[in-house]
């Protein structure tokens, strides 16, 4: 399912499905559900809807279009066991020494992703944080 085929039941569900995930991974970590997903910047992947939305959790967490990666080994064993996956921990080496684990984004994960990058979700779109 592309962007621009989405209807917006479809997009409605998808970012409430997002949202339920993220609350999955924040649990399993100790953390707080949130009542809604934070402002992001579109094509960050440090800095997207979700990795804010994990940051507290894990601040080495980024979020490609088909992955979450962190350093953090046992935080990526959360996130697959979130996604519903057994262990889809795929260990890489970045050539600067440390190490980075990623786990597969579920379909709805991925569409989200991909719908929010090309603007479907203009409330959740903020600028940088300025550190």
């Amino acid at each position: 399912m592309l962007q621009g085929s989405c209807t917006l039941n479809e997009k409605r569900q998808v970012l409430e499905e997002t949202l339920s995930y993220v609350n999955t991974i924040r649990t399993s970590s100790g953390s707080e559900k949130l009542s809604q997903l934070p402002a992001g910047v579109q094509w960050s992947s440090y800095d997207c809807v979700i990795a804010r939305a994990l940051y507290e959790v894990d601040k080495s967490v980024n979020v490609f279009q088909d992955s979450i990666n962190t350093t953090d080994r046992e935080f990526a064993k959360i996130i697959a066991h979130s996604f519903g996956y057994s262990n889809d921990v795929i260990a890489l080496n970045t050539g600067d020494e440390i190490k980075r684990f990623a786990v597969p984004l579920p379909t709805e994960v991925k569409i989200f992703v991909e719908n929010f990058d090309e603007g479907s979700y203009p409330k959740l779109v903020s600028e940088p944080a300025q550190f």
